[in-house]
This record gives C-alpha cells, sequence and structure tokens, in this order.
C-alpha cells in the first residue's frame, strides 16, 4: 500500500505541476481564471489519493472507509464551511470555496491512508523483485486508463458530445436529466464495488457456485435500483425537474428513456470487474473506447434529426454498445455476467485469474 500510494502521488503530482504550468502560460486566460483553474488543480493528488484508498478499502471489506469519507464526511464539513463563511463575510470568493475542497480532499485521503495501514498487510515478496512491482502495476493499470476515463467522466463526455449541437436551453435540460440519472448509476456502480471481494475470491478459489451467486446478486440488486428510480420518476419526474425550473419539466421523456439506459447498463452485470480481477483490461479497454467513439458518431447523426431526444438516444445506444461489448469480451472466457448468469452458465471450469509475475 505504502509504495502504491507513493507512485500514485508522484504521477498526480507530476500532472498537476504540468497542467498548472499550462494554465498559467495559456494566453487566453485571464488572471482570475488562471488562479481559480490552478487552486482547482490542487485537489487531484488528495483525489487520486483517495480513489486508491476506497479501492484497497473495499477490497478489504472496510466499506465504512470506502464511502463514509468522501460521500458523507467531507461533503458535509465542506458544506459546513462555506456556509460558516458565507455567514461571517458577504461575499464568498471563489478561490477561497476551490482551496478549501482541495484541502478537505487532501485531509480525506490522509485519513484513509493513516486508517488503512492497520488493515492492509504489508505482504511477502522476494526483495530482489521489489523494483520491479512498478513496472508490473504501470503495465496492468495502463489499458485500464480509456475504462476509468470513461466510467469516471461519462456523464460529462456526454453533455460535451451533446453541446456541440444541441442549443443552450436544450442544452441544460439534457445536462440536469444526465446529472439526475448519475446518482442512480453511482448507486448501481457501488453495488459492484462493494461485490467485487466476493468476485475476486470465487476467482481465484475457482468457486463455480459462489461466482454465479455473486454475479447474479450484482445483477438484481442494480436492475432493482434502477427499476426503483424508474417508478419514483414516473410518478414524481415532474415534481423533481420543476426544481430547477418549469423549463424543465419538458425533460421528463428524456430523463426515463436515460434512465432505461442505465437499466440496461445494469443488466450486463459486473463486466468490467471480472475483465479486470481475469486480467483481461485490454479487453475492457478496447470496449470503452469504442463506446466512446459511437457516443460522439451518435450524436454527430441523431441530435440534428431529434433535438434533446436524439441527445438521449444517443446516450442510451452508447450505453447498449458498451454492455454488448462487455458482455461478450467476458463470455469469450467462459463466463456470463449478464441477468442470465444463474441459468446460462457455459459447463466450463470457472478460469484462474492469471497470477503476476
Amino acid at each position: 500500500m505504502t509504495s502504491a500510494s507513493l507512485i500514485v502521488l508522484m504521477a498526480a503530482l507530476a500532472l498537476t505541476s504540468a497542467a498548472v504550468v499550462a494554465i498559467l502560460l495559456w494566453p487566453d486566460f485571464s488572471g482570475g481564471e488562471r488562479a481559480a483553474l490552478a487552486i482547482g488543480c490542487l485537489a487531484a493528488p488528495g483525489l487520486a489519493l483517495a480513489r486508491l484508498s476506497s479501492s484497497a478499502a473495499t477490497a478489504y471489506r472496510r466499506f465504512r472507509l470506502t464511502h463514509l469519507p468522501e460521500l458523507v464526511v467531507r461533503p458535509a464539513a465542506f458544506l459546513a464551511i462555506v456556509v460558516a463563511i458565507g455567514m461571517l463575510s458577504s461575499r464568498l470568493d471563489l478561490n477561497v470555496v476551490l482551496a478549501i475542497f482541495a484541502l478537505l480532499v487532501t485531509a480525506q485521503a490522509a485519513y484513509q491512508i493513516a486508517a488503512l495501514r492497520g488493515v492492509v498487510g504489508r505482504g511477502v515478496r522476494p526483495r530482489h523483485t521489489a523494483w520491479r512491482l512498478p513496472a508490473m502495476w504501470l503495465k496492468a493499470a495502463a489499458p485500464l486508463i480509456g475504462v476509468v476515463v470513461l466510467t469516471a467522466v461519462f456523464a460529462d463526455a456526454a453533455i460535451l458530445s451533446a453541446g456541440l449541437f444541441l442549443g443552450a436551453e436544450d442544452l441544460a435540460v439534457f445536462g440536469v436529466c444526465v446529472k439526475i440519472v448519475l446518482i442512480v448509476g453511482f448507486m448501481q456502480a457501488a453495488t459492484h464495488k462493494m461485490l467485487q471481494p466476493d468476485l475476486a475470491e470465487a476467482l481465484i478459489g475457482r468457486d463455480r457456485h459462489r461466482l454465479v451467486l455473486t454475479i447474479g446478486r450484482a445483477n438484481w440488486l442494480t436492475i432493482g435500483i434502477g427499476a426503483a428510480a424508474f417508478v419514483a420518476l414516473i410518478l414524481a419526474g415532474d415534481l423533481v425537474l420543476s426544481l430547477f425550473g418549469e423549463h424543465f419539466v419538458q425533460g421528463r421523456s428524456v430523463l426515463l428513456l436515460l434512465l432505461g439506459g442505465q437499466v440496461v447498463i445494469a443488466a450486463a452485470g459486473p463486466a468490467i470487474q471480472v475483465l479486470t480481477l481475469t486480467r483481461r483490461q485490454s479487453a475492457a479497454a478496447w470496449s470503452s473506447v469504442a463506446a466512446g467513439l459511437c457516443l460522439v458518431a451518435s450524436n454527430a447523426l441523431l441530435v440534428p434529426l431529434w433535438g434533446l431526444g436524439g441527445a438521449a438516444a444517443a446516450m442510451v445506444a452508447t450505453q447498449l454498445l458498451w454492455a454488448v461489448l462487455l458482455a461478450l469480451q467476458v463470455r469469450r472466457i467462459g463466463i456470463v455476467c449478464d441477468v442470465f448468469a444463474p441459468v446460462a452458465l457455459p459447463p466450463r471450469d470457472v478460469p484462474r485469474p492469471v497470477a503476476s509475475s
């Protein structure tokens, strides 16, 4: 954990430094824009370390360390500090807010790393292989960059792609709908993440029965979350959208369509997790790259034809393609991750994860 944290910190500091230099040298930015962007970049190392710590906590089933600091403690502290400053000052400075956020993210990462020291074992490895670990980790992680980028910023990429063709008012409606659906997507992703240790143990132990049960549990939990959200938005979608303004109510059908796409993704199961655990990162990466290209192309084709509905259709088409590609890649190794996993798992041995050399 210490070696991994150091490597992540060094990489994050290098990228942050490069970004800050580029911001300071960019000729079209004003002084205020340079300052805000540079201060915002300071949160990058903390966010990188927090992501690493959250993954390690999940692997050891310390879900309190995975979600509580990020979803409860940090937002509550941020809100309390900002409200206090707002009450004491007549004007809330953006740079101050960004600096507070960066400090809280750094504090969160430091707390998670410290809390994990008593949980994550040091491990046993031959001394002469220690120098090879960074290269081995980078080689294993490189294909996942495309996956992480698409999963982490998919909503933003969808809004950005649609923004090339939509007007400002329609783009605002689309953006709000995407962000609402993103809440459901986060809950589904968190479910997959919490079940990942069970998947890993089933694959390592070649426990076919446990693998089927874990995949089935992941699928029905995530589909249930999506279905419950779908029913709730059928009943209260207009009310939710009206909170942003009366103009946004027109996006109700778009909201439901996007949520349907999220259910499609859930029906594909924890495919990325299985591909990663069996060291098929490249397959997941190429599927993600193809989905990203589909997002841009489908927006260019559908938005001029159907406007706001075309943007929603483009996003759902991308999710469908992504889900199908991932499912096919998983089936190639003898596992079915979709909703038919409990009855359609091929009568083959569970593939053993490839051991690191």
